[in-house]
């Protein structure tokens, strides 16, 4: 009897499943891709890995595809990385005053998009252009950060007006590294006491 009980819990739990997973899929109507420019260290990588000079500035290129049969109009912005609790990286975008203290350029601060937003006719792509001005100074390590790519939906703006905050919001993250000098950092940790 118990296995008969856990066998039909197993097949609801997939027939509840299923259907969400379909649906998630097709509110994405959108892919980003990076064009690599020529100063990109490891050409393997999908993301931006660039060598960089003092104030040398540079402007790079993502594409956005749009593979649905409708219009369809995608926000971007500049970010930062910074860790989360798990430890691991973190592209969300956050205000700059969040920003840990040791952060000495946050990305944001020395890459600009050219839009706020793209609007994409029905299978077609346009194109993201981020401005990139180093600082001055040289350093060593890597400026760390991404451009975040949403999708704007109607759904999304009937909310905001209606005050309901619940929405499902899928991003695309394009992550920007940038170094000067190839000379490896030291982490430093600091001590907490409880």
């Amino acid at each position: 009897m118990k296995k008969y009980l856990v066998g039909i819990a197993t097949v609801l739990l997939a027939l509840l499943i299923i259907p969400t997973t379909n649906a998630l899929a097709e509110d994405v109507d959108y892919s980003v891709q990076a064009i690599i420019p020529d100063n990109q260290i490891d050409k393997k990588q999908g993301y931006f890995d660039l060598k960089m000079k003092p104030l040398m500035k540079q402007r790079i290129q993502i594409k956005v595809f749009n593979s649905s049969n409708h219009e369809i109009t995608v926000k971007q912005n500049v970010t930062y990385a910074s860790t989360n609790r798990s430890g691991m990286i973190d592209y969300s975008n956050k205000p700059l005053s969040q920003a840990d203290k040791s952060l000495k350029v946050p990305l944001p601060t020395i890459a600009k998009v050219s839009d706020d937003t793209v609007t994409i006719p029905a299978s077609s792509a346009s194109d993201v252009w981020v401005d990139i001005e180093m600082p001055n100074d040289s350093f060593d390590g890597i400026i760390l950060g991404a451009v975040e790519f949403t999708q704007v939906t109607d759904d999304a703006k009937e909310k905001k007006e209606s005050g309901l905050s619940i929405e499902n919001e899928y991003s695309y993250i394009v992550g920007i590294q940038l170094s000067e000098t190839t000379k490896k950092i030291r982490a430093q940790y600091e001590t907490f006491k409880c």
